[in-house]
């Protein structure tokens, strides 16, 4: 251990009085490396610098209240002494007890040093009990229901909206030499240790650029760090010694309150069991229902509300879903913001593309049953009220459609011999979320193919066609042109580090005169390019080409919200001289307009754009629903999307420029029905030909 966690934990030996044998890790203090680098250089997080400090510690557990107006308002961790006292897994969970008592309940294993690569395993735990000492395992599961009882819910977790919020319960244990990756979670987490002890490296998330860090989807909000966090190396991450830490080491008993996208590493030393609390983040705080709760008293968490459960044999482990109280009040804004009093499927499914694309389409299987869930009355409509009053149930099972399980399914796990106790190696993960510098080496492949010579680019040429939005092009250069000659080849490219693409994708690089662009940590620009595109390719594609000359690239960038504005001006002064404009007289004026040419539209679903536009669907466009269009209200927030360009997410800007997507989504996903209807798949045909027959309006 560093000499600045041996400083740190002397101060917890002279503050809190719990002393331990902490003689039993082993010591290297922090020396200048011969070769000139700084003091922790090749050494493990931490080394860099001194800490700060110990985080806050309560040695009386503070109130829901206390909790909120000291550390989750002003954003500050906190460790509470002893919070976990009184729980029988305190005294019981040793490793026969688990065996005898809860040896059936399905777990899932991630390797004890964890890396993001491997798919977890699904086993009963005395499977993993009997083998764990062995092998690379550690439980990162939800809590089984069966084992609720034998804990209890923190004093600041007993009541007040935090109660109301609690999302899931984590289970972790491990034996000795356990590692986390630097990350951060969605949620504000209650992290409690029920055997064993843990160091904790915690840093405020505003030192996220120096650190490497990639983030998951952004409905997850979660993220965690490429730094190789036993050995950093100051030539590849040299702004490290730059960040500042505290530290915290919590025992048996002992909670560690973080808020949510607090960055973290966690380092145990033997054998640890722990419970975590994962409770949702809230703007607001109630705990008018305080009164009513002995907080000096006992409540099992067999007593409370959870989101996120797992009963034993269960399909999934339903770990990391997203929020469904979030996720319905989404889709209510959405529909709020179409104008309409109701919306029929068609509508609900393209909501649901818009808030979480490729999601989305990944959901569309289950869209129609969803609907059909909240449609009551069975008039192919559903209402805000609907939504706002549906069971949370309808919620939560359209947030495991969105979204892909954390680890393997039961099903999975009894196919497949490394999702399970049968072999000690784990699976490759199957979903690479890692598209950053996926992305971005395409793009330099694709430019070196079409833009370059014999395998390789010059400077002269590099910066012509290489656009960047943070540093300059030659910045991006030197990532690449590893023996500094001014020609980055193939072979440099094939050689490159990851960590180099990443640097380069965090640049927001674009193809000067081009639709082709991408860059940082998951954006939007690079997902609905669809870049791999490029990686077969041995020409532009048409579809992702504006013509250098006259500018189009600028104007298909600045001028989509203009475009559907002019066209709508144009069908106001139709209506205005007395024409109806009904879908035919609509598609005339679509047809008569720039919008299939500044979208690139090849197929533009015209029934589905009209029942869009038509608020009260009767069948005819009037002047006050196209105004709810072209209101100010739309071009102010066309405005301040242009100010902050990677923040921006209105709805009503969103709906508005992708509304040509639709005919396209439901065409891919009728394909993808069709494929799983021959798989004898568990959705009803009549459903798809019902509610999503394509339409015969196209332009």
């Amino acid at each position: 251990m560093q000499l600045q966690l041996l400083f740190a934990v002397s101060a917890i030996c002279t503050v809190s009085k719990v002393c331990g044998d902490f003689d039993s890790r082993s010591s290297h203090p922090c020396k200048p490396k011969s070769d000139g680098h700084r003091i922790g250089h090749l050494d493990e997080l931490g080394c860099q610098r001194p800490p700060l400090g110990h985080i806050t510690e309560y040695f009386e557990a503070p109130t829901p209240r206390e909790l909120w107006e000291n550390h989750v308002l002003p954003y500050k961790p906190a460790v509470i002494r002893g919070a976990l006292h009184g729980s029988p897994a305190l005294s019981l969970w040793d490793d026969s007890y688990l065996i005898d008592t809860y040896g059936d309940q399905e777990v899932l294993i991630e390797k004890k040093y964890e890396d993001r690569k491997s798919e977890p395993k699904r086993m009963p735990i005395k499977d993993f009990i009997n083998n764990y000492r062995k092998e690379n395992w550690y439980v990162v599961s939800l809590l089984p229901n069966a084992m609720r009882r034998d804990v209890r819910v923190p004093k600041p977790l007993m009541c007040s909206t935090f109660r109301k919020n609690l999302a899931e319960l984590n289970l972790w244990i491990g034996t000795h030499g356990t590692r986390s990756m630097l990350h951060h979670d969605a949620d504000n987490i209650m992290h409690c240790v029920v055997s064993g002890w843990k160091d904790w490296i915690l840093i405020h998330p505003d030192y996220k650029s120096k650190l490497d860090m990639v983030v998951g989807r952004e409905a997850q909000a979660s993220g965690f760090s490429h730094l190789n966090v036993d050995r950093i190396d100051e030539d590849l991450n040299p702004e490290v010694w730059d960040v500042p830490w505290l530290y915290a080491t919590i025992r048996a008993g002992d909670c560690l309150y973080l808020p949510y996208r607090y960055l973290h590493q966690v380092r145990s030393y033997e054998r640890s069991i722990s419970s975590t609390f994962l409770f949702y983040p809230n703007d607001d705080f109630s705990d008018s229902d305080c009164k009513d709760v002995d907080l000096n008293g006992y409540l099992s968490l067999n007593d409370t509300y959870v989101y996120w459960t797992y009963e034993n044999g269960q399909e999934t482990v339903d770990m990391g879903y997203m929020n469904p109280v979030l996720v319905r009040d989404e889709i209510i804004a959405a529909a709020k913001a179409t104008g309409k009093s109701k919306i029929n499927m068609k509508m609900f499914f393209y909501l649901s593309l818009i808030l979480y694309g490729e999601m989305g389409i990944e959901a569309g299987p289950r869209t129609t049953v969803i609907f059909k869930e909240l449609d009551h009355d069975k008039d192919k409509y559903i209402t805000i009220s609907d939504m706002k009053n549906a069971d949370i149930e309808i919620w939560k099972q359209w947030c495991r459609d969105l979204d892909s399980p954390h680890g393997p399914t039961k099903t999975q796990a009894t196919q497949s011999k490394q999702l399970s106790a049968e072999t000690s190696a784990f699976a490759k993960r199957l979903n690479d979320r890692h598209v950053d510098s996926r992305y971005a080496l395409y793009f330099l492949q694709f430019l070196l193919r079409t833009k370059g010579s014999n395998g390789q680019i010059t400077f002269p040429e590099f910066k012509k066609w290489v656009e960047v939005q943070v540093g300059t092009p030659s910045d991006a250069f030197l990532l690449f042109d590893h023996d500094f000659n001014g020609i980055v080849s193939t072979q440099e490219l094939d050689n490159t580090t990851q960590k180099r693409l990443r640097d380069f994708s965090r640049m927001y690089y674009s193809m000067a005169g081009t639709n082709i662009n991408g860059g940082g940590l998951f954006s939007d620009e690079v997902e609905a390019r669809d870049m791999s595109i490029l990686k077969d390719l041995n020409q532009i594609p048409k579809r992702l080409l504006a013509d250098v000359n006259d500018n189009s690239a600028f104007k298909i960038e600045n001028f989509k919200l203009q475009t559907i504005l002019d066209l709508f001006k144009n069908m106001k002064n139709s209506v205005q001289q007395g024409k109806t404009m009904d879908l035919k007289q609509m598609l005339i004026e679509v047809k008569n307009s720039d919008l299939l040419e500044v979208f690139e539209i090849e197929k533009f679903d015209g029934n589905f754009a009209f029942s869009f536009i038509d608020r009260n669907d009767d069948g005819v466009l009037s002047i006050e629903e196209l105004d709810f269009y072209m209101s100010n209200d739309v071009m102010d927030i066309e405005e301040a999307k242009d100010e902050d360009p990677f923040r921006a997410n209105d709805l009503i800007i969103k709906m508005l420029s992708n509304m040509n997507m639709a005919s396209e989504y439901l065409e891919n996903l009728k394909k993808r029905w069709k494929q799983r209807m021959k798989n004898k798949d568990a959705y009803e045909p009549e459903e798809i030909k019902t509610n999503l027959k394509p339409e015969k309006t196209e332009l």
